[in-house]
């Protein structure tokens, strides 16, 4: 399975979710059978926030079990994000992500990636 997140930021912070289950984390999902990743992340953001984005390059990259998580960086092309999915969605600050109540993977690819403000 291939999952696909956006690292979707915007003066110097990054939009999370708020998962039913009780953790934050970077919007997206799974992969729908024929669609390429970016279409995917396409896709779920369009679904779980109402927005379009723009879509960079591949971040980072973790794996567990027999799923493989795409975070990719991403700008709001148009709309403005809505918590569809979500319980609630907030714009946090990048240097305050290490200390933030992530999900396993979340917090996974925060140890793998470069973080650097657009």
């Amino acid at each position: 399975m291939e999952v696909v997140a956006g690292w979707i930021e915007e003066k110097g912070k990054v939009l999370l979710g708020l998962r039913p289950e009780g953790y934050w984390e970077f919007p997206g999902g799974r992969k729908e059978k024929g669609e390429d990743l970016k279409t995917a992340l396409q896709r779920e953001i369009k679904e779980e926030l109402d927005l379009e984005i723009e879509i960079g390059e591949i971040m980072g990259i973790a794996e567990k079990e027999n799923a493989i998580l795409y975070l990719f960086r991403c700008r709001i092309k148009n709309g403005f994000p809505k918590p569809i999915f979500h319980q609630e969605i907030k714009w946090v600050e990048i240097k305050s992500l290490k200390n933030f109540p992530l999900g396993e993977w979340d917090r996974e690819l925060l140890k793998k990636i470069d973080i650097i403000p657009l």
